[in-house]
């Protein structure tokens, strides 16, 4: 009996001993699994500190950049004129905003266009700091009678446009 006393407490010590080889194993495991982990960051930030394509793509990416733009409108455009007589004066405004993050320089020329034919009637150019804006007022007159032509606010150095079709009074038709 003594023996077999020895050979259950010898049981009980291998199992014992072969749990704690098992932890111990897996412990090992872990250790070489977060080894290879910080090895993997530590050459890939390497990598990225090296390769400035890398960092550019990802500071793109990663990085919001406001967009420019410049606003160009029409003020109260439900009362642009739409038929227009010879011989009388007529006016609307149109209104420029600078969203570009710098100051700009906007030349524009405002025209009439009849028939293919372009008639210059202003030829200007406005300074407006980042987030100003301007109103500025124009006015053109008919001599003769028109039949339809279009009315035009051009930003020349935008290659921006806003325009509005006019047509003459059946009355002269």
């Amino acid at each position: 009996m003594e023996n077999l006393k020895y050979a259950d407490q010898s049981i009980l010590v291998f199992h014992y001993q072969k749990y704690h080889e098992k932890t111990k194993f897996k412990t090992l495991i872990r250790v070489v699994y977060l080894i290879g982990a910080l090895e993997l960051l530590v050459c890939a930030y390497l990598y990225l500190r090296i390769n400035p394509t890398i960092i550019n793509t990802l500071t793109l990416a990663t990085t919001i950049k406001p967009q420019p733009f410049t606003e160009v409108y029409f003020q109260n455009h439900t009362q642009l004129p739409t038929i227009v007589l010879p011989g009388r004066q007529y006016s609307f405004t149109f209104t420029i905003r600078n969203h570009e993050n710098k100051d700009m320089e906007y030349p524009y020329d405002m025209y009439i266009e009849q028939d293919g034919e372009k008639q210059y009637i202003d030829h200007n150019s406005v300074t407006l700091k980042n987030n100003e804006s301007i109103t500025i007022q124009e006015g053109f007159l008919f001599t003769k009678p028109l039949t339809r032509a279009k009315v035009a606010i051009s930003l020349l150095n935008k290659n921006q446009q806003v325009d509005f079709l006019i047509k003459g009074s059946q009355i002269y038709q």
